[in-house]
């Protein structure tokens, strides 16, 4: 089983009172996960459901109560994908607020979620994965809006989120009106309860969301790259075959090359249609009498 791959995250700023909508631009693909949060500095004040290329998105946790701040928590699949689509978000109110959104890739779905609230105790919300080498995502809100400069995450499967390692993906701290926290383990590990959240500072006035992104059960598609033909000084066909899926769809296949080894589809790439079988693409602007 594999955990699945995050692609990439969208945030709205979580320092402004902009209303009634901010909105960031997504990039996805058919199939692709997607897991929202948000939160505002006063939980009396509601986030509307998030909207954007025609998604049903289902809201797994939401905290809205006086003293602390709003948080929800929401998800959807994404079926048909899209380059640069808005996602659009919404509040009545002109206090601060903000909202993320998350895209996975090769992921069952979505799988438990949990919440919780206190002051000034435990900061952490435990979930009860229901499925290995899940990811995990995390948002929390400090209404006392304590300064978390030096903030520490709890560790789940020896991974421990940071802005450094990229698994923190939102802080913000506006003395006065609250602090915001958001980021996701990559695996979790074997399914069974997480403890995940930030765990310092202390005495925070804190809410607590998180939402299971389940690992993936197929297993890799079987590729193979084949000889290269009809080259010329600044051309050549690619050609390969994809004899299984592993169990998923395949989205997207091709060809990726560059003057150096081991190229990405970072590099210069070039994609063939279909999904299982035997394909062909042609590479252009190649450089003459240059490997």
């Amino acid at each position: 089983m594999r955990a699945p791959t995050f692609v990439a995250s969208y945030s709205t700023p979580y320092n402004t009172t902009t209303t009634p909508n901010k909105t960031v631009t997504v990039t996805t693909q058919p199939g692709d996960i997607i897991v929202i949060y948000g939160g505002s500095e006063d939980g009396n004040y509601s986030l509307g459901t998030p909207s954007g290329n025609g998604l049903t998105y289902t809201l797994r946790q939401s905290i809205v109560s006086s003293g602390f701040c709003g948080a929800y928590i929401w998800t959807a699949v994404d079926n048909t994908g899209g380059s640069n689509w808005t996602m659009t978000f919404s509040i009545s109110a002109g206090i601060q607020w903000g909202a993320t959104c998350y895209v996975f890739r090769g992921s069952d779905g979505i799988g438990a979620s949990n919440k919780s609230s206190s002051n000034g105790s435990t900061q952490t919300v435990d979930v009860t994965t229901t499925q290995d080498n899940s990811a995990l995502v995390v948002f929390q809100g400090d209404w006392n809006a304590v300064d978390g400069s030096t903030r520490t995450w709890a560790t789940i499967n020896s991974i421990t989120p940071t802005n450094g390692n990229g698994l923190e993906r939102d802080y913000n701290f506006s003395s006065g009106k609250y602090t915001v926290y958001g980021g996701y383990y990559s695996d979790v590990g074997t399914a069974g309860s997480k403890i995940g959240g930030v765990t310092a500072p202390t005495g925070q006035n804190y809410t607590t969301l998180a939402v299971e992104v389940k690992g993936n059960t197929s297993t890799a598609p079987t590729v193979s790259s084949d000889s290269i033909t009809n080259i010329n000084s600044t051309a050549a066909d690619g050609n390969g075959t994809v004899s299984s899926d592993g169990g998923s769809t395949i989205t997207q296949r091709g060809f990726c090359w560059s003057t150096s080894l081991n190229p990405t589809t970072s590099d210069s790439t070039v994609t063939a249609a279909g999904t299982t079988g035997s394909y062909s693409a042609t590479m252009t602007g190649l450089t003459v009498g240059t490997t």
